[in-house]
């Protein structure tokens, strides 16, 4: 006769994260393990591990549902997103690729409808992992996952053209100045590339540093500072605006990452909550 399995409670720290980061093939195949309990800005971080395409994986576990559990994994998803480059020199040897995006999975024994429904609107890379503890006929103990659904896949969003993003500017003569910024930019070796909406994300060198997006009256920038941390957005409708702008902000930062003293830029386009 067959037995069965018996559905055990697993003590999230005492068996969840050690059986997790033992063999993480629990959650996903592929997944290779980089550290357990990273320090971070945000505490420490359950588990960073990388999977088969190199991305780098966020984990966070829980024992029980938690309504916080997507706010802290997420905090520890950005510092991960923004140490990428310095993550992958450091662990070389795992070949980890900071030009993929990288990924948040939250592992549960089941997660509450708000964090389902704010998973649908997420602009990460993103997976609900569902477990039921176990315990073999043996005595082990075990955990069966399952990833929950939480939206069809969205359609890839439409990635206007330049020309189209500058149109959505109503003002001819601030068009015009944003255009004219945009050439001014690339004169000085500064790419601008169209991404969702009216957005365009900023490079140099292969760094990104900056946001431009095309509003109705005006035209604003996020912008890198030099301690790392985004701006908030400023809005440019002159050339005198422009000008303060440019020479006090985007100068110095390119500057800064000539010189390699830039925190915070990646060679990723992994932008932060910008609408």
């Amino acid at each position: 006769m067959t037995k069965k399995l018996k559905v055990v409670d697993i003590k999230e720290k005492e068996e969840l994260e050690p059986m997790v980061a033992n063999d993480l093939e629990l959650i996903e195949d592929g997944l290779i393990l980089i550290q357990r309990q990273v320090p971070t800005d945000s505490g420490p971080m359950d588990i960073l591990a990388v999977d088969s395409d190199g991305s780098l994986v966020t984990m966070e576990l829980k024992g029980i549902v938690d309504d916080q559990q997507l706010v802290q994994g997420l905090r520890y998803y950005d510092w991960v997103a923004k140490n990428a480059s310095w993550i992958s020199n450091a662990y070389k040897e795992k070949n980890i690729d900071p030009n993929e995006t990288c990924r948040l999975i939250l592992v549960a024994p089941d997660f509450d409808d708000v964090t389902k429904k704010v998973a649908k609107y997420l602009n990460v890379e993103l997976d609900l992992v569902k477990y039921t503890g176990v315990e073999l006929p043996d005595g082990t103990r075990t955990i069966i996952c399952e990833n929950i659904n939480v939206t069809e896949p969205p359609e890839p969003p439409k990635i206007y053209t330049t020309p189209e993003k500058l149109n959505r500017i109503i003002d001819e003569k601030v068009r015009l100045l944003c255009k004219d910024s945009i050439d001014q930019m690339k004169q000085h070796g500064i790419e601008t590339r169209p991404i969702h909406g009216e957005w365009f994300s900023c490079w140099y060198k292969n760094k990104r540093f900056m946001y431009l997006g095309c509003k109705k009256q005006f035209f604003v920038i996020e912008i890198i500072q030099a301690d790392g941390d985004w701006s908030r957005r400023i809005r440019i409708a002159t050339k005198k605006e422009w000008d303060g702008v440019y020479s006090t902000q985007i100068i110095p930062a390119c500057e800064r990452i000539e010189k390699g003293t830039q925190p915070g830029v990646v060679s990723v386009d992994n932008p932060p909550n910008i609408a």
